[in-house]
């Protein structure tokens, strides 16, 4: 039986096209399933960290300050306006406490913190033990993300330490 472009075929070449428009119209519902599902997104994101430099610090002046910034960027094969969910956050650095790190240069040690405000009332932490934590932003046409969080950094005056270059080693953690 041929049913080349005719509509006498009911039995044979219409069936055959219903089931396959069925079977797309499957596909295609399971296809916008995945496309608007946040959850189901699969982001890719890195972070790339300019820390303060503090420079010369006088301890009979006024507090030290120095500014860095943190770059996240995610890639996120999404529509616009879908979330970007992450969290971004700072070591303690080689303390116990993140509420008051310290630049180390030998033995001697010299008390500094890094702040997500210029107020600098906002400790840059863990998220346990401070007041502020980076978090995700919104997707954009071309799937990336770029979000630059400032970080505010402040020797307070008054510490007597000897020369020298201090130092020390803070991690950035980026959790998406």
């Amino acid at each position: 039986m041929s049913c080349l472009g005719t509509n006498d075929c009911a039995t044979g070449g219409l069936s055959a096209w219903r089931a396959s428009a069925i079977r797309g119209a499957a596909s295609l519902a399971v296809l916008m399933l995945v496309l608007y599902c946040p959850n189901s997104q699969a982001q890719t994101c890195t972070a790339a960290a300019m820390a303060p430099v503090f420079g010369v610090y006088q301890p009979s002046g006024s507090a030290t300050l120095a500014n860095g910034s943190i770059t996240v960027t995610c890639m996120v094969p999404a529509p616009l306006g879908l979330p970007v969910n992450y969290s971004l956050s700072l070591s303690m650095g080689g303390q116990p406490s993140a509420m008051q790190r310290q630049l180390a240069a030998g033995s001697s040690r010299l008390g500094y913190n890094m702040y997500c405000d210029s107020a600098y009332t906002q400790i840059w932490a863990d998220g346990t033990n401070a007041s502020c934590v980076g978090t995700g932003g919104t997707g954009s046409m071309q799937g990336s993300v770029v979000k630059v969080f400032q970080v505010y950094g402040r020797i307070p005056a008054g510490q007597y330490v000897p020369a020298g270059s201090y130092r020390d080693a803070v991690s950035v953690t980026l959790l998406y």
